[in-house]
C-alpha cells in the first residue's frame, strides 16, 4: 500500500523538477553582454640614433647630447647649438667641436672656419653700434645676440688652434694662444676704462666696434693658412 502511494508522488515530483528545467531549456540564451574595450597606449618607438658628427668619441657625443636634452626638457635653452669638448683626448688632438643639432653637423665644417669668424665678428660689432642707438629695453635685448655673437667667435677659435699647427706643437700654440688672450683680457678692461675716462662710454664703446671689425681682414690674411695642412 505504501509502495502504491510512493510510486505517484515519486512521478509527481519528477514532473515537478523538470518542468522548470524544460522551461529553462527550451526559454532563448541571454543576450550577450558587451565587454569594454580598455584602450591600451602604446608608446611610440623611440627616435633613430643620431649619427656621431664631425670624429666626435662617441661616448662622449652621447654625453653630450644627453646634457643637452636634459636642459631642454628643463626649458632652460631652445637653441640647436653644442659645444663639445673632450678632455679625454691630448691637447694635440682635435678636442673641440661646434654642432649644429638641427643637421647634426660641425658648424666650423659647414660654415667655414674664416667665415664663421667674419660673420660672428660683424655681427658683434653691429651689435655694439646697435645697443648704443637703441633705447634701452632694446638695447637689453640686443644684449643676447651680442653674447651669441661673442661666444660664437671664441668657440670657432679655440677650435682653429689644431688646425693651424702640426699635433707635436699644439700644446705649445694652445698655451701661447691662452697667455696672450688671457692677457688681453686682463689689460684691456684698463684700457679702455682710461679711454672711456677721456673721451665717454659712447665712444669708446664705437672704438671698441671698429677696433673688433680689424680681424676680419687678419682673418682673411689666413684664409690660404687653415685651408693648407698644418705645417707649423
Amino acid at each position: 500500500m505504501i509502495n502504491r502511494l510512493n510510486i505517484p508522488a515519486g512521478i509527481v515530483l519528477f514532473l515537478g523538477s523538470a518542468i522548470p528545467v524544460l522551461a529553462l531549456a527550451e526559454s532563448p540564451p541571454p543576450p550577450p553582454v558587451a565587454s569594454e574595450q580598455v584602450a591600451v597606449p602604446v608608446a611610440p618607438p623611440p627616435p633613430p640614433p643620431r649619427a656621431v658628427p664631425g670624429g666626435i668619441t662617441p661616448h662622449v657625443w652621447q654625453h653630450a647630447l644627453a646634457a643637452w636634452q636634459d636642459v631642454k626638457a628643463e626649458g632652460k635653452t631652445s637653441r640647436s647649438l653644442v659645444t663639445v669638448i673632450d678632455y679625454s683626448r691630448p691637447a694635440t688632438e682635435k678636442r673641440l667641436w661646434v654642432v649644429d643639432l638641427a643637421t647634426d653637423s660641425v658648424v666650423a665644417e659647414r660654415v667655414g672656419i674664416i667665415r664663421t669668424v667674419v660673420l660672428t665678428e660683424a655681427a658683434t660689432s653691429v651689435a655694439i653700434i646697435a645697443i648704443l642707438a637703441a633705447p634701452l629695453p632694446v638695447a637689453m635685448l640686443l644684449l643676447v645676440p651680442l653674447g651669441v655673437a661673442l661666444n660664437g667667435t671664441s668657440s670657432v677659435l679655440y677650435a682653429t688652434v689644431a688646425d693651424l699647427v702640426t699635433a707635436e706643437r699644439r700644446s705649445r700654440a694652445y698655451g701661447l694662444y691662452y697667455t696672450l688672450t688671457i692677457a688681453a683680457s686682463a689689460v684691456g678692461p684698463t684700457v679702455y676704462g682710461v679711454v672711456g675716462d677721456a673721451v665717454g662710454a659712447a665712444a669708446t664703446l664705437s672704438l671698441i666696434a671698429v677696433v673688433v671689425l680689424t680681424t676680419i681682414p687678419l682673418c682673411l690674411l689666413l684664409r690660404a693658412a687653415v685651408a693648407a695642412p698644418a705645417r707649423g
